[in-house]
């Protein structure tokens, strides 16, 4: 089983409205969003690591 943590964030009202409406448009709630948020964050992070470290070939890159 997975255990999640809570947090408590403090966002400003134009980035809190954004996750609003990006949650209703992809038709997540507003956790899930932070979550898909983050995790492509991660994803995006780790390619440009990998990228900076010579582990992608041109072939692979998107």
């Amino acid at each position: 089983m997975i255990t999640t943590k809570q947090r408590r964030v403090r966002l400003p009202p134009d980035v809190e409205d954004w996750i609003k409406s990006e949650a209703i448009i992809n038709e997540r709630s507003q956790n899930a969003q932070i979550v898909f948020i983050f995790r492509e964050a991660m994803r995006q992070t780790k390619k440009a690591s990998d990228h900076a470290l010579g582990k992608l070939s041109d072939a692979s890159e998107q």
